[in-house]
């Protein structure tokens, strides 16, 4: 099977109450193959320390900082700094299952008519 790289975009603005969980949920995932990109929209709370403090148990994870520009501004930055061609948006209050991301890639292998 061919790995699909995946590029997991979070917006994120004065997120530090849900941050954590959303992004224990990308650790906790059975798929490997992944970046998360936070980008902190102008956040006046914890935000950059909980993603840093992330950042530091998975290098996968980053983040970048911006002006409040709202979620669609803050989702296209995001998207200009994604490694790779398949994206996941993903909001700061969200988790996924352990395996959404596996059962996400597998689909795409399996029907090449997905795009």
């Amino acid at each position: 099977m061919i790995a699909v790289n995946v590029s997991v975009i979070i917006p994120a603005h004065n997120a530090a109450d849900t941050l954590a969980e959303t992004l224990e949920s990308l650790l906790a995932q059975t798929y490997r193959y992944w970046e998360a990109i936070v980008v902190n929209d102008g956040s006046s709370d914890e935000t950059d320390t909980i993603v840093t403090n992330f950042s530091k148990k998975d290098p996968r994870i980053r983040i970048v900082g911006q002006p409040q520009g709202g979620e669609a501004a803050a989702r296209n930055t995001g998207i200009n700094l994604a490694n790779f061609d398949w994206l996941l948006f993903l909001d700061a209050d969200d988790w996924i299952s352990p395996s959404y991301l596996e059962r996400m890639t597998n689909a795409i292998t399996s029907d090449p008519s997905l795009d």
